[in-house]
């Protein structure tokens, strides 16, 4: 203390106490307690997922009125389908929604699969998606409205974009941006079967390779043309994603 007294000596250091905070104590109490208004009306969001063989995300965008924009990203440090990753899109931008305290809202996306499962067009039949399902219903409950749309790739630009930085984005890059990691699937008691047939079909180089390019592009080796055939009449290709059919719908 003596030592610092000497260096210190030779500036005009003098100990002021501090004013009364009584004020600003009642502002930050009452910035703090004061709930946030109900908004209803105008409000549209917009959520895409995306997964492959490094990483999965989703993105998700809220337009509110009076010129209200919020954007953010979810990357996921698990496994996920496209499905999955789809179904977390819709389940974030609901959350987020909701604590932005809007009860009436316009949900759009461009998977056409998540979309007819939850309006009930397509049956649900994997066990994960069906918790999916059921988690997603429940959160489209908490609102007076919210419907859920499908709408062409290209209408869903901004909310791509994010679902691909949420795979590719570099740290430190992209800060005005409000990014989430996503520990664990948003469903809990997942079967530990349901999670090795999820993780199988994000291999990259896998058994859907040959399919895939034998239903988009028509071509595969000569000697299992005929096998080949066979086998892609129980696929179907959907907005670039490969499907299984159902006996009814693609599932």
């Amino acid at each position: 203390m003596i030592g610092w007294s000497v260096e210190l000596s030779e500036f005009d250091i003098r100990y002021e106490p501090r004013g009364a905070i009584k004020s600003q104590c009642l502002d930050d109490f009452s910035a703090e307690l004061t709930p946030l208004p109900t908004l209803s009306g105008g409000w549209t969001l917009y959520v895409d997922g995306s997964s492959n063989k490094t990483a999965c995300g989703a993105g998700v965008v809220l337009e509110g009125s009076g010129d209200l924009f919020l954007e953010q990203v979810r990357q996921f440090g698990f496994r996920a389908t496209n499905n999955q990753a789809e179904y977390e899109a819709l389940l974030a931008g609901l959350n987020l929604a909701y604590d932005m305290g809007a009860r009436e809202v316009t949900c759009k996306s461009d998977s056409q699969v998540m979309v007819g499962q939850v309006n009930g067009e397509f049956e649900v039949k994997e066990s994960l998606l069906q918790r999916y399902y059921h988690s997603a219903k429940d959160s489209i409950a908490r609102f007076s409205k919210a419907p859920l749309e499908h709408i062409p790739r290209e209408d869903n630009k901004r909310a791509n974009i994010l679902s691909k930085l949420s795979v590719t984005k570099k740290n430190n890059h992209q800060r005005s941006v409000i990014q989430i990691w996503l520990r664990h699937p948003s469903v809990t008691e997942v079967e530990a079967e349901c999670l090795a047939i999820e993780e199988a079909e994000v291999e990259a180089d896998n058994w859907m390779t040959p399919v895939i390019q034998y239903l988009t592009a028509g071509t595969c080796k000569a000697d299992q043309e005929k096998a080949m055939k066979q086998q892609c009449t129980r696929y179907t290709m959907i907005n670039e994603d490969l499907y299984r059919r159902g006996y009814s719908t693609p599932c």
